[in-house]
């Protein structure tokens, strides 16, 4: 599955420390207060993504989600 890297990413404003009470390390437990400006979720929430049938997304359609 080709996954996105932080360098792959178009926008460059994204935080990439955790906020005080957030864990990076636990975005799915932490999925319920999904933050748009906080990169290790968005980088998450992209790769989660999978094709109709569950195939894989090419880097394309990655970046395209973003």
């Amino acid at each position: 599955m080709p996954k996105l890297n932080q360098s792959d990413l178009h926008y460059q404003d994204y935080s990439w420390v955790a906020v005080p009470g957030d864990d990076p390390t636990k975005t799915r437990a932490d999925r319920t207060r999904f933050s748009r400006h906080e990169g290790y979720e968005v980088l998450d929430l992209i790769n989660s993504f999978t094709a109709a049938g569950g195939g894989d997304l090419d880097r394309r359609a990655r970046l395209i989600i973003e």
